[in-house]
């Protein structure tokens, strides 16, 4: 639910766009943040986690930390409850 989201946003949000990107950049930033959040190898999702990581990056340049653990919460959210969601439709 909302806890897990929001606490996996504030998560990565200051252990790695606080600290790091400010000193290495959005790209290795985000390339580590992908590496965080491979639990299974790399496959499609990777992308996806890469493409997150540099969008949130971006948007860290652009506001702040505080917009990025919103959207990172926001998306982590969305995720949970399509997964719920798509559990109901198949069980």
């Amino acid at each position: 639910g909302e806890v897990p989201a929001g606490a996996g946003g504030r998560g990565a949000a200051w252990s790695s766009r606080g600290p790091l990107q400010p000193i290495l950049g959005v790209w290795p930033t985000a390339m580590i943040f992908a590496l965080a959040h491979i639990q299974y190898g790399a496959t499609v999702a990777t992308v996806v986690i890469i493409i997150l990581a540099v969008v949130l990056g971006y948007v860290r340049e652009r506001h702040n930390t505080s917009m990025v653990i919103f959207i990172h919460a926001g998306y982590d959210f969305v995720l949970g409850m399509l997964s719920l969601l798509a559990l109901q439709v198949g069980g």
